[in-house]
């Protein structure tokens, strides 16, 4: 039976039950994905440790994530981790590291991600969908069922990405999408979705 269609009837053999994610065979693209490596591990952000990597990454592709000049990333960083914020406002930041080297990131506060990076010489193996399931499992623990990110327009990579991994465009404005994913999909958003997808395929 055709993949696509046995998704559309999941609702429908079994009554009342919510499809959680999208299911990773919508996801999976006709592209060669390294895997993540077996040594590769997800660790709170430690500044005297991760800063200067996390910068460099970052300013790697700074034009996706903010367009001033001006905007140091580690001043932004080290201004948040020390407010006295309420637990919805605060900052989490996490890292993804490899054989000692920071290969990513994300910043997010509950139920919006803030930034993703992940260094361009280790892109291509789902460092980027492990940070992101990272952050999302740690939102639901919070309590959030939605979770929304922005980007530019033009950032191609991160469009597939976050289509890839379930996330769907809501709106767009001048030259930035705005993202949402549900930690749990029932039939109408589930037919969104795939017919998203199915545009993009």
């Amino acid at each position: 039976m055709n993949v696509h269609l046995l998704v559309l009837l999941v609702p429908f053999l079994v009554p009342n039950v919510s499809v959680h994610l999208l299911p990773s065979v919508l996801r999976t693209q006709s592209v060669a994905i390294q895997p993540v490596s077996d040594k590769a591990a997800i660790m709170p952000f430690d500044d005297a440790r991760d800063m200067d990597e996390l910068v460099k990454i970052f300013d790697a592709d700074r034009q996706w994530f903010i367009s001033k000049p001006s905007y140091s990333i580690a001043e932004k960083i080290r201004k948040e981790t020390q407010k006295e914020v309420v637990s919805h406002n605060k900052l989490h930041i996490s890292v993804l590291r490899n054989q000692d080297r920071l290969v990513g990131f994300i910043i997010y506060i509950p139920g919006y991600v803030n930034y993703l990076g992940v260094s361009k010489d280790h892109r291509g193996k789902r460092y980027g969908e492990k940070l992101l399931a990272h952050a999302i499992e740690e939102m639901k623990k919070m309590g959030e069922q939605k979770v929304r990110l922005g980007m530019f327009a033009g950032n191609e990579a991160a469009h597939k990405l976050y289509t890839r991994f379930g996330f769907y465009e809501i709106y767009r404005y001048s030259d930035g999408v705005v993202f949402e994913y549900k930690s749990s999909l029932h039939f109408r958003d589930l037919l969104k979705r795939l017919l998203i997808m199915l545009r993009l395929i």
